[in-house]
């Protein structure tokens, strides 16, 4: 399996780790070029681009990448650049999509752990690099939570996110999915990622929007943890539900038995208290501001 397929067949990892070896390969394949004519190189790259997109068609952050790398080298391509001047402008906006998605996310967190506050039990629910990063600050910062983690079948991106907080020191409940409403009853607050933001809904794991009803009927506090690199306009990226690999949820199901493996949902703005972003903690109509304001295109 070669790294674009790794890559399509990653349902596990959070989209910030995705998205950042989506810019590393774009890069890698954009110094493995080895003809002569800029416009050719434009076009390699292009194509590689597209098929970035098509390997995780549900990611905005990927989108986002893609634009961000390809904009400074079609506009050196139009200044009349040679191939390595373009391979050079390749690297330097792959390495500062790179360099400002971290930062971004340190923002995220800085405004995030202000959230948490000691003695918390704080529900997450999937796998998210952003609600990790705010609850590893919270912890620095002396504040002593319990995090409580559901497993997210059927990939148990749960185990993940429990792992990586255990590892930092911080004190984690493991449960099935089905045991949600019950340890929500002694949650004080919801915090979950996600893996793109529209105009009007959110998208992230399927289960997230039964989470945040049950939390909303409970009047507890449910944020989304997101960079902004995830809003995106519907018109641009439209919410297709993908059917995964049932095997995943019954290897070997018996006759008559159909399985269904949907990952993602949708999540209406409006079903959050707040959007922690690197800008700040946003109400849903900022969100909506900016995504309708925003400068990001295809051209």
């Amino acid at each position: 399996m070669n790294k674009l397929e790794k890559i399509g067949n990653d349902h596990v990892s959070g989209a910030m780790d995705i998205t950042i070896r989506c810019a590393e390969y774009l890069r890698e394949r954009a110094q493995r070029f080895s003809g002569e004519e800029p416009d050719q190189f434009v076009l390699h790259l292009t194509t590689i681009g597209d098929q970035l997109k098509e390997a995780q068609p549900a990611m905005a952050p990927v989108h986002h990448a893609v634009q961000s790398i390809l904009t400074p080298v079609k506009k050196s391509f139009k200044d009349g650049l040679d191939v390595q001047h373009l391979k050079e402008a390749t690297d330097s906006a792959a390495q500062n999509f790179i360099d400002k998605m971290k930062l971004s996310l340190k923002h995220l967190a800085e405004f995030g752990f202000t959230l948490i506050e000691s003695g918390q039990k704080i529900m997450t629910y999937s796998s998210s690099r952003a609600v990790s990063e705010i609850l590893k600050k919270a912890k620095k910062e002396g504040k002593t939570f319990r995090v409580i983690v559901p497993e997210s079948r059927p990939m148990l991106e749960g185990r993940i996110l429990a792992q990586d907080l255990g590892s930092s020191g911080i004190q984690c409940t493991m449960i099935i999915d089905g045991a949600i409403s019950i340890f929500l009853d002694a949650a004080d607050i919801v915090l979950v990622g996600a893996d793109r933001v529209s105009e009007t809904y959110a998208v992230n794991k399927v289960g997230t929007f039964a989470l945040a009803r049950m939390a909303f009927d409970m009047h507890l506090p449910v944020y989304c943890a997101c960079e902004t690199s995830k809003f995106l306009h519907s018109d641009l990226l439209p919410f297709i539900q993908n059917e995964m690999p049932s095997e995943e949820v019954w290897e070997k199901s018996p006759e008559n038995v159909i399985i269904k493996n949907l990952y993602f949902e949708k999540i209406l703005l409006d079903s959050f208290t707040g959007f922690i972003t690197e800008r700040g903690i946003l109400g849903a109509e900022k969100v909506r501001n900016l995504i309708s304001n925003s400068p990001f295109s295809e051209d």
